[in-house]
């Protein structure tokens, strides 16, 4: 695999898998990945989710939409719902599945249970105005949640397109992971770049920049992936041509080039 190669045209994928394949035992971890739209950073990720590394962690995903502003707590309620067993769908977004039944699996109190169980319930009319108190009952209910998940396992959490990220959402997702919890949890986001201040300024979190490669660098990777075939000139041009410096794209082609040249 390419990661094993500490070239420095794949060093911001190095980084995030050398991040990512890091033991997690009692450690939180948030990494953020930028980058300009479409240069990779969704390709990455799941790159990561197919490698060996992942497959100790319970792992959910969700991403945000610039429609995010008009469902408050859309992307927590994603969160818990997937926690839950559950999953958002449609349009308007609404869980599907009996809420009460996968809410009634939750080792929780009953406080903690009924102002989540709101949550997933109002996705779909939400309420206009949320006070103080309740946004601190929801803080401690997503804490005992997660306490409650992590005791058995790892978790990973997964939210793309986080410019996008409702306010209510970001507001919550910030003050429970700035929380002091040793859990084992890595959290990955993926924003365009710059990273958004909410994440910089107020959680730890190691930045992977991806950014297009140099036409020098493009060629290099090229043939490093597709090796040990030799590509002739015209192929590597053109694919250069197509990648328009986009990192993961030509390791892609490349990748393909190399197993039909068998």
């Amino acid at each position: 695999m390419i990661w094993e190669h500490q070239d420095e045209v794949y060093k911001e994928a190095a980084a995030l898998y050398t991040t990512l394949v890091a033991p997690v035992d009692d450690l939180r971890q948030i990494v953020c990945v930028t980058g300009s739209a479409g240069i990779g950073k969704s390709r990455l990720i799941a790159q990561w989710y197919r490698s060996e590394a992942a497959k100790g962690f319970r792992s959910i995903t969700t991403a945000c939409h610039a429609c995010d502003e008009h469902f408050p707590l859309l992307r927590l309620a994603d969160i818990v719902a997937q926690l839950a067993g559950l999953r958002v769908e449609g349009w308007p977004p609404r869980v599907g599945g009996d809420v009460a039944k996968a809410a009634a699996g939750l080792p929780l109190d009953d406080e903690t249970r009924k102002t989540l169980v709101a949550v997933l319930e109002q996705l779909h009319q939400p309420p206009q105005e949320l006070d103080q108190r309740w946004f601190e009952a929801l803080n401690d209910g997503l804490t005992i949640l997660l306490d409650s998940v992590m005791s058995g396992e790892p978790l990973c959490v997964v939210l793309e397109d986080i410019e996008w990220i409702d306010e209510a959402s970001r507001g919550v997702v910030a003050d429970v992971l700035a929380r002091e919890a040793g859990w084992p949890l890595l959290v990955v986001f993926a924003a365009r770049e710059p990273t958004p201040e909410w994440i910089s300024e107020s959680l730890d979190v190691e930045t992977i920049h991806l950014k297009p490669l140099t036409g020098e660098a493009v060629v290099r990777l090229i043939h490093l992936w597709a090796s040990p075939a030799l590509l002739p000139a015209s192929t590597v041009h053109a694919i250069c041509d197509r990648a328009q410096g986009h990192p993961l794209f030509c390791p892609g082609v490349g990748a393909g080039t190399s197993t039909r040249s068998k």
